[in-house]
């Protein structure tokens, strides 16, 4: 008298699920944290991971050198296309070698001279 009995199926399962709601989540949440680690393990970062930001800094750079905004937005997008297909864009943050330094510094030049309209794009 006075209490809600679930008879379906499905009010039973609703009834299950609200009264061990929090076991669920407790559970649930490093189970799925733990798929989702696994599978960044197998795959990887995005490979355009830290690409917008990389855009965004080089051409707040360009710019505050004395670079045209229209053309440093150009030649980061060159840049960092330049940067991925030559095998020299790193996620991970390492620091380049004196040789990729070089290859990078001459990707970067072409390319904004390139946005120019004075040579040809890398």
């Amino acid at each position: 008298p006075g209490l809600w009995r679930p008879r379906s199926r499905g009010a039973r399962a609703a009834a299950f699920a609200g009264r061990h709601s929090l076991a669920i989540y407790l559970l649930h949440q490093p189970l799925l944290l733990g798929a989702l680690t696994g599978l960044v393990a197998v795959t990887g970062p995005h490979p355009r991971a830290g690409l917008a930001k990389f855009r965004a800094d080089y051409v707040e750079t360009c710019t505050r050198t004395g670079g045209e905004p229209a053309s440093c937005r150009i030649a980061a997008r060159c840049t960092g296309d330049a940067l991925r297909k030559e095998g020299l864009w790193s996620v991970e943050g390492r620091g380049f070698t004196a040789p990729e330094r070089v290859r990078a510094q001459g990707l970067s030049q072409r390319c904004y001279e390139a946005s120019e309209g004075t040579a040809p794009a890398p």
